[in-house]
């Protein structure tokens, strides 16, 4: 009886009688999980329905696909989702970037552009979740718009900033990231531990050596950072530079050699070049790392004692 009265209620002509029915005669299509949705027959059709003439049913389909969360079953439906980029309503917009924020990388790619273009839409909230889908294109199809995302490192709106700067962190390219690097030691300094930290000090461990040096006395204090992530990328980012820079900060970077292995294999890197005087205080710990589990970590380690003690080494 009710779904009868729903579908008849949803058909109205009148949109004040069609609104309260339509979250109920779309909760029935909801099922219990994203698997059992994938494999029933109305569930298939449900993407489809997102293309529907009333925009209160495209809406709340929408709302639907996005709470799915389920990679496996939206990215094959990421083409019919990115066409509903353009919809006049703002929920259809919303709920089309939400979707496509769980799509695989592979499948949401092609449609960066346009999710690019929804950055500027008028409503804040369709923003958010463009930037937020923004964030699984990958490397190669974030590079047109990396000075797009820079443009929001400076909103006053945090989820905005976050958003912006995590679909950031996703470039690689050293060419790219470099022209950017005052914009993000300045969020990487004056942000709370959490995401804009951690993808500040990831994307600035992947610019020039010669941009990154000037902002090491920025990064020095988050070698002791909570965040593993923010420890890996700081340790990375000394590890590029050069040992003259490295010098006033042996002592921290020391202390990082008992710490995880991306961490402490990262600190045997920046150390490498420094003068052995400066090595020297911290003999204690180079000694343990020769018995450290990882071979790449023990070979840094036998270079760094070498430094140290020259005369000692194997001549070859």
């Amino acid at each position: 009886m009710w779904p009868a009265r729903s579908a008849r209620q949803l058909r109205s002509k009148d949109p004040l009688v069609r609104w309260p029915w339509s979250p109920c005669r779309l909760h029935s299509w909801q099922p219990t999980s994203s698997k059992e949705l994938c494999t029933a027959p109305r569930g298939r059709r449900l993407a489809q329905t997102g293309g529907a003439k009333d925009v209160l049913v495209r809406s709340f389909v929408l709302s639907v696909l996005a709470r799915l969360e389920d990679p496996d079953y939206l990215s094959p439906e990421a083409s019919t989702l990115a066409s509903c980029l353009e919809d006049v309503a703002w929920k259809v917009r919303r709920g089309a970037c939400q979707a496509l924020g769980w799509c695989h990388s592979a499948a949401v790619a092609p449609h960066a552009a346009a999710l690019a273009r929804c950055v500027d839409d008028d409503d804040a909230r369709v923003a958010r979740s463009a930037l937020g889908a923004l964030r699984r294109c990958g490397d190669w199809a974030l590079r047109p718009w990396a000075q797009l995302l820079a443009e929001h490192f400076d909103e006053e709106d945090e989820k905005m900033r976050t958003a912006a700067l995590v679909a950031f962190a996703q470039i690689k390219g050293a060419e790219v990231l470099s022209p950017h690097a005052t914009a993000l030691a300045a969020s990487a300094h004056g942000s709370e531990p959490g995401p804009v930290r951690r993808a500040s000090c990831q994307a600035l461990s992947r610019c020039h050596p010669q941009v990154l040096q000037p902002y090491l006395h920025l990064l020095a204090p988050y070698m002791e950072d909570q965040d593993l992530e923010v420890r890996i990328a700081v340790c990375q980012a000394f590890a590029k530079c050069d040992p003259s820079f490295i010098a006033p900060y042996v002592s921290p970077l020391a202390r990082r050699l008992k710490d995880c292995l991306l961490v402490r294999w990262n600190a045997c890197r920046a150390l490498l070049e420094c003068k052995p005087a400066l090595l020297l205080p911290h003999l204690d710990l180079l000694t343990e790392l020769l018995q450290d589990h990882n071979k790449q970590v023990r070979q840094l380690a036998q270079r760094l004692l070498a430094r140290c003690f020259p005369e000692a080494s194997p001549k070859t």
